[in-house]
């Protein structure tokens, strides 16, 4: 059986940005006691050598690593969890990570919705995957299905 054994967050914060606003919508979706002991702040250039910070963080515990990705999933609107799971092949590399990444804007207000643009980056590394896509989608499902108990 798979299971998510890490997870690693990434995040930018850009110069236009509170830093602690893009944390604090870090904290809403991986718990702030969680990863805060990890939580490291780099700070970068960007293309027009403009201020840009890079947030990341790890959770290595097995079983907080799992509650996190079931309290994500659950809390994902119906047509993202049927959108994660049609696109499974997309967001799990050969080294058994699941890619997920959750809209920073709607994540400071407390909502988690799936997106590609100035995302917060969650990358959920599993254990017990003799085929990767079809397991990590299994484990997925199985998720999914025990939200309507």
């Amino acid at each position: 059986m798979s299971k998510a054994v890490s997870v690693e967050v990434s995040v930018f914060s850009y110069a236009t940005e509170d830093e602690k606003k893009v944390e604090r919508a870090l904290f809403n979706l991986v718990p702030e006691e969680a990863i805060r002991p990890s939580l490291r702040v780099e700070r970068l250039s960007g293309h027009y050598r403009d201020p840009l910070l890079m947030i990341r963080g790890k959770v290595t515990d097995r079983g907080l690593a799992g509650e996190i990705l079931r309290t994500l999933v659950g809390a994902l609107p119906p047509t993202d969890r049927e959108r994660l799971i049609l696109e499974v092949e997309d967001r799990v590399d050969e080294a058994n990570n699941l890619y997920l990444r959750f809209d920073k804007q709607k994540a400071y207000h407390g909502r988690v919705l799936l997106s590609e643009a100035d995302p917060i980056r969650l990358k959920f590394k599993f254990s017990g995957c003799n085929n990767p896509i079809p397991d990590i989608r299994s484990h997925l499902v199985s998720i999914i299905e025990g939200l309507k108990d």
